[in-house]
């Protein structure tokens, strides 16, 4: 029986848009493109998730990578993260209402670093969530098993009663090698629905 309901983060239950973000302070579509592809596309970010870097660290890092004059953007677009980067998935915060007043556990299991961490109240609803896990925390990423495991370690979750749901099929290859139950997210909120009904 499925007791426990573990939600990715990005693109599941927010959308993640950093272009749309590098183009809100960069009118010009270059700029915004080069700083998002700094920003966002460099090993530094893979770093952040990994939990490897301080702010200053991060962004110094991001900065050597564009002309001075696009520099200061960088500061500005940490700032306003996360709010800047991640929207609401319509739909999916009556989801995690609907399950948890059903009687399920809820858990996030999500590639972000300790900025996200800090700034989890972005996301609907997470302070009735029963268990939240970071990579930036754990120092280890998706589709890492030892995230997975540490997650159910930390929360005594048994394989048979997860039912796990992320929008990467490498994640959910991880996910189900750990005999959970899976469901990879299209970005349907109703076609989710359907399927946690069946539950």
């Amino acid at each position: 029986m499925i007791r426990n309901i573990i939600f990715d983060m990005g693109h599941v239950l927010m959308w993640y848009r950093p272009q749309e973000a590098c183009s809100e302070l960069l009118k010009d579509e270059a700029d915004a493109q080069a700083l998002c592809a700094a920003f966002f596309g460099g090993p530094a970010w893979v770093e952040i998730d990994h939990g490897r870097l301080d702010n200053e660290t991060f962004t110094g890092a991001v900065k050597a990578l564009l002309e001075e004059r696009l520099r200061p953007a960088v500061d500005a677009l940490y700032r306003g993260m996360p709010e800047n980067i991640l929207v609401p998935v319509e739909g999916m915060a009556g989801i995690v209402d609907a399950v948890l007043d059903r009687g399920f556990r809820v858990y996030l299991l999500s590639n972000a670093g300790r900025f996200m961490s800090r700034r989890r109240d972005v996301i609907p609803h997470i302070a009735r969530f029963h268990g939240v896990m970071f990579s930036g925390d754990e120092g280890v990423v998706k589709p890492d098993i030892r995230l997975y495991e540490r997650l159910a370690q930390r929360y005594g979750l048994k394989a048979e009663e997860c039912f796990f749901i992320d929008d990467r099929e490498d994640n959910i290859q991880t996910a189900a090698a750990l005999g959970w139950r899976t469901c990879r997210f299209s970005g349907d909120a109703e076609a989710l629905k359907r399927d946690l009904d069946a539950l």
